[in-house]
């Protein structure tokens, strides 16, 4: 396949916009824990919109169990993989709340 046949393909097109649009929000995540003085209330907020996002791949990965499995399977997946950053986020929003006291 030609580059030309790759940036015709849609569905790479799709990709590399939500590709921008989570660079963008990265960017703001940045910029919003540069300017804050709480950093584990960031991460915990950060944990938290995880966690709602794994619920909703989870609700999904149910309402296409039935005729949609290989799918299905593929969004039970990332929910899980959502709980185990989720978890990340929870923990580094523990540490910099434990080092915060500390100061």
């Amino acid at each position: 396949m030609c580059d030309g046949e790759l940036s015709s393909d849609p569905s790479l097109r799709v990709v590399d916009l939500y590709a921008r649009l989570a660079a963008g929000r990265a960017v703001e995540a940045r910029y919003a824990l540069r300017h804050s003085g709480n950093a584990g209330e960031l991460l915990a907020q950060s944990a938290q919109a995880l966690e709602d996002a794994a619920g909703t791949l989870v609700m999904l990965s149910e309402e296409y169990a039935a005729e949609r499995e290989d799918f299905s399977a593929l969004l039970g997946q990332q929910a899980s993989a959502l709980v185990v950053l989720a978890a990340q986020f929870e923990q580094a929003a523990d540490l910099a709340r434990h080092e915060r006291r500390q100061r």
